[in-house]
């Protein structure tokens, strides 16, 4: 019994051995298993330990070993004199698992795995005792990322496939070589006999194509060449000889290649892609740390280098109690999903200002990039530092005309010249703040940091090697660390405590960082840069309660998941605070908030992380897509782009100058020329009312070091007013006009044009370029009452002053002065009254209906009509609004509130109620949000529910019932054309809605988009047609013209240049959008692999989607940039192999 199960068990062993090899025969890849036997020598006897010397060898030590080939001649004819070279065969075990991943074919060639097995023969060797393979990853990995063929392919998460992969092959041969110690003879035997030991020919043809969907568990790889062989995997038995010798290794070394070749070839796994943002960061674990999302830590012998630098990336460091970084290296992305990653301006302020570089210029922060990304953001810094060039300023432009009547003048250089920091006589240049440091035509660069008493040759440094976005730390001429840049972060920074935008409590506990509500030690606030340099962690000590209103309201409920759901009521006029910071306030956001009008949000300077916070409050795009932006400083604008390529295109009300500057800004920091198509622009004149939202603003320039805009507004008879960064003092004031710095009209601006409102908001930053708490604290108590103090990280209980006649210091109380509560739970209400409370609610109703996605043809006098057969209802959290399979009696528009869209899988009961926790017969859609529309199939005659929705929160709803519909819009003209166009949205919505809201939203582009169910209907209304293409099709050719967008529904397409396949595409993905979106030719030939289904949207309608989601156009374009990059490196590779071909 014993013998029959080493039988059984070999026989495993072995199917094993023969599934793996027919498995990549199969999909085109001529990899001989058998050449992985590297403890068999040329007459098939064992090599013994004894028979290597002590201490490790390289893997085969012979002199052929270290030659080096030239082109594919030479190749060819050094390996042929040994087929069973491990290195080589290795290499090419690695190059066929990193291109079955990756579906980038255009890996597999001679010259690569040559090169990778000269990167192998260097760097991996045998223990002499153990025979196991001994390597060092990162040096492996670090020296294969310096292939140019390899590295510059431009494949995202390459370098960690790359690692995997290698581990995969190291397991396969310590697997093979367990076998061998377990069963020699027997082993040997089955290798003599096996077809696998023959050695076979390069296969340089055309990888073969395969029907993904035609396997059946009773398919036979040796008879069956159409199917790819996957067995069901049998877990050997422990009964056996084998378990005594390590059987588990052995199992789970092959189970291990086994799951990761046949979850790659798996149609489904083609949602995996290599350009989405799925790869984890690959990094050396023992020498440097995650910082935050983004950014990396390297302590070096120099001090901390930082790779990757977020916004408000010090104070992380400050909260940490770590030092504030000096050196830092760009990563190989400087923006991703709408977030810098190179953001400079603040730890350029912080050693400048706090370090005091600006008195030793050692301590400027270093800067280490490639020449042109060093060039982009210095370009940044500039525009943050410096401002606009003279010939960039149109301010006086800028003014009306009846100011200019009344003699009002803004000399904006002038004004700046009074603030600008200086050096001697003149103002600190750009090389004053930093150091930059281009990487040379080698891609590395030397850093090192003067140090005083040291001598020059006796100074440390460390070399920085950038390999394609790997980037290499080396110090005493080792390798140090690595970090893989080209990998985006997966979300946007945590942000920090006391800011709502905080994705919750417990990132502090995770952080190890404290709650400055618990600290027991209060520190003083910060009001200048010395108390900066000389305090520890501020905090907080004082918060506002709502001034003269009720506080906001937010009702909760629960997911299926327990979590919380919240509903906000945005009020008719109202104020949300989403920070109230500055750019070194170690646990605030820096400031922003929304002005509500109407119920629609008015964002002014949103931080980073907005965007987040108001999507799990139920408020996407539509609610708040109004933004004002005050000035382009990193604390203002950094939130800006992320608002922009959120999902519906934003109206930006600000002046012509400071909108300009911030387009230089957001060109440098994505590289898209044409940023100013992704938002709708408004230019605001100074002293010209303008209409937002329904309510009159008026905007004027501040008095700060770039151009800075503020405002005041009117709605309802209530004022606000809002200061922006600026220099409020009286004194300041006096002497710029004594000076003739600024008139008259303008010193009378400067003083009261904020003071004179119902509800004043005023910053309190770092002199000398802020307002002072003392110049605060001496403003009327009048004022007082109505002030929210913002930008800054606390108000202190007393200013310290010397008395100019005794020459004590003297404690003055600061009293009155407040800052305002954060979050949408702290929304101050203001009231308005009944009337304009009535008012406003019908201006929302008719809003959402001329917004609706289904209303979009509806004439206006229709609308006009429909107004009034919406009627309000009120729907309570966790209760079901519709059910499948119900009579279609009513369509719903949110105002308010969330709610969660479910489908029946296949043989489940609609009847069902799915509860607060639908089961398993149920499938999650999405979510709706305020503004959307629901239960559209009530606008056609005699239809049933096909989808379940439950209310996530308590819902505010607008519901149409479908019998005054259908009886409205058969009293119009234009009846056949109506029903025909929501007929035939609806139709497509309900065949390919699911398809992209479950699939194809999980494939890059699109898996980084913040897809709703708008979004969703929007573009399966879109779609031209289905078409079905056999195996070896061709879709679309080099060089066509045609500008359709491809979209896989079913099977796989092979890209092809130049009669070379480059790349696999599979379900979900998309192809064509570089013509779609260059208007360029056709740059490669696409061809079905198997069976395909695609979708076909035009350009004239994919245009209009591009037009009205900027999430999705800033993506695509994304694509296009990799994909063109992506694409010159395979044109390089292909013309390299084609120049090989042709010399032989």
């Amino acid at each position: 019994m014993q013998s029959d199960n080493n039988t059984t068990n070999r026989t495993i062993i072995y199917n094993y051995l023969d599934i793996f090899q027919n498995l990549l025969n199969k999909i085109g890849y001529d990899l001989n298993i058998a050449n992985l036997f590297y403890w068999l020598k040329e007459n098939n006897e064992l090599i013994n330990s004894k028979d290597l010397p002590t201490g490790g060898v390289k893997i085969i030590p012979s002199s052929t070993s270290e030659t080096t080939a030239s082109n594919e001649d030479d190749i060819e004819k050094e390996h042929q004199q040994d087929y069973s070279r491990f290195t080589f065969n290795l290499a090419k075990l690695l190059v066929v698992l990193v291109s079955v991943k990756t579906k980038l074919n255009i890996l597999y060639s001679w010259k690569l795995i040559h090169h990778i097995s000269q990167v192998l023969k260097s760097t991996i060797k045998i223990d002499s005792q153990s025979l196991q393979i001994v390597y060092n990853e990162y040096e492996v990995i670090s020296n294969i990322a310096a292939i140019e063929e390899f590295s510059s392919i431009g494949c995202k998460g390459l370098f960690l496939t790359t690692t995997t992969a290698l581990k995969l092959s190291v397991d396969v041969i310590n697997t093979l070589r367990d076998i061998n110690e377990c069963e020699s003879q027997p082993f040997v035997n089955f290798l003599k006999q096996s077809p696998l030991y023959s050695v076979p020919t390069f296969v340089t043809s055309k990888v073969q194509k395969l029907n993904l969907n035609s396997y059946s568990p009773t398919s036979n790889s040796s008879n069956n060449q159409n199917n790819i062989y996957i067995p069901h995997v049998v877990k050997l038995q422990e009964t056996s000889v084998l378990f005594q010798s390590n059987i588990e290794a052995i199992y789970n070394g092959f189970f291990n290649f086994y799951e990761y070749v046949k979850q790659c070839l798996k149609v489904d796994v083609f949602l995996d892609s290599t350009l989405t943002s799925q790869y984890i960061p690959y990094y050396s674990k023992e020498t440097i740390q995650p910082k935050e999302e983004g950014a990396f830590i390297y302590k070096s012998s120099i001090g901390p280098i930082q790779i990757g630098i977020p916004p408000e990336t010090i104070k992380t460091s400050l909260k940490k109690n770590e030092l504030v970084p000096q050196i830092y290296v760009l990563p190989h992305t400087l923006s991703s999903r709408g977030v810098s990653y190179s953001e400079v301006e603040f730890p350029v302020f912080f050693n400048f200002f706090i370090k005091k570089a600006a008195s030793n210029p050692n301590f400027r922060v270093i800067m280490v990039g490639h020449k042109d990304q060093l060039d982009r953001v210095q370009s940044i810094f500039k525009e943050s530092m410096f401002g606009p060039e003279k010939d960039q300023l149109y301010i006086r432009d800028e003014i009306a005309l009846c100011k200019i009547e009344e003699g009002y003048d803004i000399d904006f250089p002038s004004e700046r010249s009074t603030l600008a920091f200086r050096k001697g006589n003149q103002e600190a240049s750009l090389e004053d703040y930093m150091i930059v440091k281009p990487y040379d035509e080698n891609n590395q660069v030397v850093v090192n940091l003067a140090m005083e008493d040291v001598d020059e040759c006796n100074q440390k440094h460390v070399k920085i090697v950038n390999r394609h976005g790997l980037v290499c730390f080396y110090e005493d001429g080792k390798l140090q660390g690595v970090v893989d840049t080209s990998i985006e972060p997966k979300s946007a920074p945590v942000l920090h405590y006391n800011s709502p935008v905080v994705h919750s409590s417990d990132s502090m506990k995770r952080s190890g960082s404290f709650s400055p509500y618990t600290s027991s030690k209060v520190q003083p606030p910060i009001s200048t840069f010395s108390d900066l340099q000389n305090s520890t962690l501020p905090t907080r000590t004082s918060n506002l309660d709502p001034l003269h209103e009720v506080p906001g309201n937010l009702s909760e409920g629960h997911t299926n998941s327990g979590s919380k759901v919240t509903k906000f009521n945005p009020p008719t006029l109202g104020l949300t605070f989403l920070g109230t910071g500055h750019g070194f306030d170690v646990f605030g956001s820096t400031t922003g908030f929304i002005i509500w009008v109407n119920g629609n949000g008015i964002l002014v300077d949103p931080p980073v992380g907005t965007t987040h916070y108001l999507q799990k409050h139920g408020l996407f795009g539509k609610t708040v897509d109004s933004v004002i932006l005050t000035h382009c400083h990193s604390d203002h604008d950094s939130g800006i782009l992320q608002k922009i390529i959120e999902s519906n295109k934003i109206t930006l009300y600000t002046t012509k100058t400071v909108n300009e500057s911030y387009q230089r800004k957001a060109r440098a920091l994505t590289g898209i020329k044409n940023i100013e198509d992704f938002y709708h622009w408004i230019p605001v004149k100074i002293g010209e009312p303008i209409q937002i939202e329904g309510a009159s603003f008026l905007f004027d320039y501040s008095y700060h070091t770039i151009p800075t805009i503020r405002f005041k507004l009117n709605v309802y008879g209530k004022t606000i007013s809002y200061s922006s960064d600026t220099k409020y003092c009286p004194d300041s004031l006096s002497k710029l006009r004594e000076d003739g710095v600024i008139n008259q009209q303008r010193e009378s601006s400067l003083r009261m044009f904020t003071f004179d409102a119902d509800v004043i908001i005023h910053e309190c930053g770092i002199p000398p370029i802020h307002t002072s708490v003392e110049n605060l604290n001496c403003l009327p108590d009048s004022i007082k009452e109505k002030l929210l103090v913002v930008h800054t990280s606390a108000i202190p209980k007393s200013i310290e002053k010397k008395d100019h006649i005794t020459g004590n210091i003297v404690h003055i109380p600061v009293k009155g002065l407040r800052i305002p509560k954060v979050g949408l739970h702290n929304t101050m209400r203001i009231h308005v009254g009944d009337y304009f409370e009535g008012y406003s609610s019908a201006l929302r109703k008719f809003q959402l209906l001329c917004d609706s996605f289904y209303f979009r043809n509806v004439p206006p006098a229709m609308l006009y009509k429909l107004f009034f057969l919406c009627q309000d209802e009120e729907i309570p959290s966790n209760q079901m609004v519709i059910r499948t399979g119900e009579p279609c009696d009513k369509c719903y528009i949110i105002n308010n509130g969330t709610a969660d869209v479910y489908l029946p899988l296949p043989g489940g009961d609609p009847s069902l109620h799915p509860g607060h926790s639908p089961d398993d017969k149920f499938q999650y859609i999405g979510k709706f949000y305020s503004g959307e529309t629901f239960g559209e199939n009530a606008l056609r005659k005699d239809k049933e529910r096909l989808a379940t929705v439950i209310a996530r929160s308590d819902l505010d709803v607008y519901a149409i019932k479908s019998s005054d519909y259908l009886q409205l819009q058969s009293q119009q003209s234009r009846y056949n054309e109506l029903m025909n166009s929501i007929t035939e949205d609806i139709e497509k919505i309900q065949k390919y809605g699911l398809f992209i809201g479950n699939i194809m939203s999980k494939t890059f582009p699109f898996s980084l988009l913040n897809f709703n169910k708008e979004i969703t209907d929007h573009i399966a209304s879109t779609v031209e047609a289905s078409l079905l293409f056999d195996c070896d099709s061709v879709i679309i050719k080099q060089g066509d013209l045609d500008q359709s967008l491809y979209i896989i529904e079913e099977g796989s397409v092979q890209l092809i240049k130049n009669a070379s396949v480059f790349k696999t595409l599979g379900k979900g993905e998309c192809f064509g959008e570089i013509s779609l979106i260059l208007g360029l030719p056709r740059t490669c030939t696409a061809v079905a692999s198997s069976k395909t289904k695609l979708l076909i949207i035009n350009y004239d309608s994919f245009q209009r989607i591009l037009d009205k989601y900027q999430n999705l156009k800033y993506n695509l374009f994304k694509l296009v940039e990799s994909r063109l990059e992506q694409g010159n490196s395979i044109d390089s590779n292909l013309n390299s192999i084609h120049t090989e071909a042709s010399k032989k």
